[in-house]
């Protein structure tokens, strides 16, 4: 398991725990946990490289 599988589950995990909260009606901790996850993905895509998109550059 590569380091951005490991990101996606705990990704996936935050979210599940952002969906746990909010059916419990606690909005406060869905949103640390949304922000968690956000903060995962913008910190993912900060080291993905420009042409790992699949989208060719120029």
């Amino acid at each position: 398991m590569d380091n951005i599988e490991i990101e996606l589950k705990f990704i996936h995990l935050n979210l599940l725990l952002v969906e746990k909260h909010l059916n419990n009606n606690d909005v406060v901790l869905a949103a640390n946990r949304l922000q968690a996850a956000l903060k995962l993905l913008k910190e993912l895509q900060d080291t993905k490289k420009p042409t790992d998109t699949g989208m060719s550059i120029g």
